[in-house]
């Protein structure tokens, strides 16, 4: 079955229109005569749904209100408007219209415009003008490609646009004051957490992660000792075991190990010669014990040993990087040799060695070898 046709009453009114009678023609047509005269004919269906309000007029009538009131401002001239009058009509639909894509970020959330501002741009133009820092070209006309630094900003982030709570600031302020800003008190007054992080030239990510989990103010800038605080880098700051570890490229385990020796976070991370450390390699940037530097310059770690600790050398020249007490030359397979390890070397008394030497006889001849074979042993220029 169809559905019945919508009935009107002789008298009816549609806003402007008032129902006068029904038309005998296909349609469900009904004659109506607007509130200036005109008479005109529509359907029934559109004047219960109101898609018509008048014979035109009505739209006639609003663009002649809306010239006269631009008249007074001159922030409007046919399709365009100032940047100001932009400013204002963008404040006025994201607080109150619901259809404004911003509106869940403003007018939902209970921000609202001055009441004598919503419906006079004058008002509005002249607070804003007035405010310190206002871009001098504000009242140009839009799309001349003027960029501006700065831009209209609430001071408190959860108030309205009303006198006493705007400001022109850059966007980098802006940034500081949304509803993610994480505030906190520092000596006193009330900072926002990104600003100290630039103050104190530290990572904004690890601020928020201890921020998170209750570190104190004072704990986070490095004043005081943070819970499972390890190490103090200059340029990281407090670091626990695992973040020291990964930064200073040392084994996490093999720090662990360390401190239940007695170690100290320096001596942990390499940064300082730890307690049985002797030698610090450069290229693994570590420092070495006995036996792992002898194994590095392929020494025997006992002949290390003995020189170290009863011969009393320095460990450089233990090592042969430095010429040793009694050291006569350098042998390019075990270092520095004195006279009497040269003489069992070549199975010769080391008195006979000695005489050959004060009589200053030709070395090569003194061990009794090729001299080929001495430049391939020895290496006098370390002599």
């Amino acid at each position: 079955m169809s559905p019945k046709p919508i009935q009107l009453e002789r008298g009816e009114k549609f806003d402007r229109l008032t129902v006068l009678r029904k038309l005998d023609i296909p349609g469900n047509i009904w004659r109506c005569k607007c509130k200036c005269g005109n008479k005109i004919s529509r359907s029934a269906a559109g004047l219960k749904a109101g898609y018509y309000k008048s014979c035109g007029c009505l739209r006639r009538d609003t663009a002649i209100a809306l010239s006269k009131k631009n008249i007074i401002h001159g922030a409007v001239k046919g399709n365009t408007h100032t940047h100001l009058y932009g400013i204002w009509a963008g404040i006025k639909h994201r607080t109150s219209n619901p259809k404004n894509p911003s509106y869940e970020d403003y007018g939902k959330r209970g921000i609202k415009i001055h009441p004598k501002w919503k419906n006079d741009f004058v008002a509005f133009r002249d607070y804003v003008i007035a405010l310190p820092k206002c871009p001098s070209k504000i009242n140009e006309w839009v799309g001349q490609g003027i960029k501006f630094k700065r831009t209209l900003h609430r001071i408190n982030n959860d108030g309205n646009y009303e006198p006493g709570n705007l400001m022109w600031a850059t966007g980098h302020t802006q940034q500081h004051n949304t509803r993610r800003t994480i505030w906190v008190k520092y000596k006193g007054k009330k900072i926002s957490l990104a600003r100290l992080c630039y103050k104190f030239g530290l990572d904004i990510r690890i601020f928020r992660r201890r921020h998170k989990r209750g570190w104190t103010v004072r704990q986070i800038v490095g004043e005081a000792k943070p819970p499972k605080g390890f190490y103090y880098s200059p340029d990281y700051g407090w670091l626990k075991i695992r973040e020291a570890a990964r930064i200073y490229k040392v084994d996490y385990i093999k720090i662990h190990n360390r401190i239940r020796l007695g170690w100290t976070p320096e001596q942990c991370l390499g940064l300082t010669k730890p307690p049985y450390g002797i030698y610090y390699d450069k290229d693994t940037e570590q420092w070495l014990n006995l036996r792992d530097t002898a194994r590095k310059f392929g020494m025997n770690h006992e002949k290390l040993r003995h020189r170290i600790t009863r011969a009393g050398w320095s460990v450089e020249r233990a090592l042969g990087l430095r010429k040793p007490p009694n050291a006569f030359i350098w042998h390019r397979v075990q270092g520095w040799l004195n006279i009497a390890e040269i003489a069992h070397l070549f199975n010769i008394q080391p008195d006979t060695l000695r005489y050959r030497i004060r009589q200053n006889w030709k070395l090569y001849r003194a061990f009794e070898i090729d001299p080929i074979k001495f430049n391939k042993l020895f290496d006098l220029s370390r002599s």
